[in-house]
């Protein structure tokens, strides 16, 4: 037995240290990448008003907080959606927002206008999904990467105004 803890580390040292001519190919080769399943609609903030409203409310809140780890620190407003995690989480608590209710629609309106307006304002186009409150979350979101909103207090004043447009597009409808 101690023998194998004695001489495996050895065996180990004496494999790197041959001539590649030497070495198992299957030793050199190292192993893939895993393949990257994050949609590109959330890579490039492209997901229509259908797509995320399709979303089980597990996914949404994933894409949230993808929006907010990938994205949104660049604009410096990485911390500045806890209230919609913290909603969506009380959605899968209860069991609400089913992909077709009213719950799910009323909310893929507030996600899909945080991520208009954070693909505008980080110049990954110009498309505001008609969502009325693409343009506002635009505007807060260059403000945060710009440093024009230090006080929390403004920016949260800044998105109830924001907040009431995109539940008014839920409402309508896209």
């Amino acid at each position: 037995m101690a023998f194998k803890f004695l001489v495996w580390p050895l065996l180990g040292t004496l494999v790197t240290a041959l001539p590649s001519n030497l070495v198992p190919r299957e030793a050199m080769v190292p192993p893939p990448e895993p393949a990257d399943l994050t949609p590109a609609c959330w890579k490039n903030l492209s997901c229509s008003f259908h797509e995320i409203e399709d979303m089980n409310m597990d996914t949404r809140l994933e894409f949230v907080r993808y929006m907010e780890d990938v994205h949104f620190g660049k604009l410096n407003s990485a911390n500045q959606f806890r209230p919609i995690e913290g909603v969506i989480t009380f959605f899968i608590d209860e069991n609400l927002g089913s992909p077709g209710s009213w719950v799910s629609y009323v909310d893929a309106g507030i996600v899909e206008a945080i991520q208009r307006g954070g693909a505008i304002a980080l110049d990954l186009g110009t498309f505001d999904g008609g969502n009325p409150g693409s343009p506002k979350w635009n505007t807060f979101l260059t403000e945060l990467k710009n440093g024009e909103l230090g006080d929390r207090n403004v920016s949260e004043a800044a998105g109830r105004v924001k907040d009431k447009a995109n539940t008014r597009r839920a409402l309508v409808g896209p």
